[in-house]
């Protein structure tokens, strides 16, 4: 019986996490796309006291299940690249952070044969010293809306859902919470140089406090039909930096080299608020971040 193959869309940690990953499954195949194409090799990979290098497929099997694992501002370049050859009716299950609704409208127009999903990762995963990735012990995969999971996804789930693979139909409102936690802990950390996710509760608690309650004012703004608890929030914003106060912040390390940052779907929409200037501290860091640009 021929191999399935399951293609994952960016190379980075996540694509490294999902390849490790689904190289559990029997009869998979794994091809990870970068910006030139299937990678012959991977980098290696850390969990568990043990390394492992995932193994890639390079075969011209189109996959017709793919997770995009890319950072917002590639987003558009990338999805669009991938479908203009991808069969009717392969699906996509979109992993990047922040408010991404207005990149997917126009691709979703244009590729209207394609099945888009969103998602999310939780789950902690740092640099080695060897170019790898350390995938954390907690966390989780989730992806799904209200329509019915095609067999393969739920073969993930089925298979993977001790590592944390979920199919959840409530999925947007998780990405609506994993905004708020992103745009908290990443704005602040990003603008402060706080290198570890625990520095922005050890060093900058009284900041980022005063910046979750403008945080959630703007998400309730973006998502009027979302009216969360604040208190709530904040302790699972408190607990997730818990969790992960030795990882490195993701945006401080992107500021640190230099690189293009996800502020523009975090933070900043800021922007696209009613009144702007009615979220000062938000604001501000914003045009920090894009002076770090």
């Amino acid at each position: 019986m021929r191999n399935e193959t399951i293609g994952i869309l960016g190379p980075g940690a996540v694509g490294h996490m999902l390849a490790f990953f689904f190289n559990q499954m029997e009869g998979i195949d794994v091809q990870l796309r970068g910006r030139h194409g299937l990678l012959p090799t991977a980098q290696p990979v850390h969990f568990q006291e043990t390394v492992h290098t995932p193994r890639l497929s390079c075969s011209d099997v189109q996959p017709r299940l793919w997770f995009a694992c890319l950072k917002a501002h590639a987003l558009d370049a990338g999805l669009r690249t991938l479908l203009q050859d991808a069969a009717a009716g392969t699906q996509v299950i979109i992993l990047s952070n922040g408010y991404i609704e207005p990149l997917l409208t126009p691709i979703r127009r244009d590729f209207h044969q394609t099945i888009l999903r969103k998602g999310l990762v939780s789950r902690g995963i740092k640099s080695a010293e060897d170019g790898g990735y350390v995938i954390g012990p907690r966390g989780q995969v989730i992806w799904g809306d209200e329509r019915t999971p095609e067999p393969l996804e739920e073969r993930i789930v089925s298979e993977l859902g001790r590592h944390g693979f979920q199919w959840n139909v409530n999925c947007c409102r998780l990405r609506r919470e994993k905004w708020y936690f992103n745009t908290c802990l990443n704005t602040l950390c990003g603008v402060r140089r706080y290198a570890r996710n625990g520095m922005a509760a050890e060093e900058g608690r009284e900041e980022l406090e005063a910046l979750s309650y403008e945080v959630l004012a703007l998400a309730r703004e973006l998502w009027p039909d979302w009216q969360p608890s604040q208190r709530d929030l904040w302790q699972n914003l408190l607990r997730l930096i818990a969790n992960t106060a030795d990882n490195e912040n993701s945006m401080a390390a992107d500021v640190r080299l230099g690189r293009p940052t996800e502020a523009g779907v975090l933070s900043g929409m800021v922007h696209e608020a009613h009144e702007p200037e009615a979220y000062p501290l938000l604001l501000t860091l914003n045009r920090k971040l894009q002076d770090h640009a």
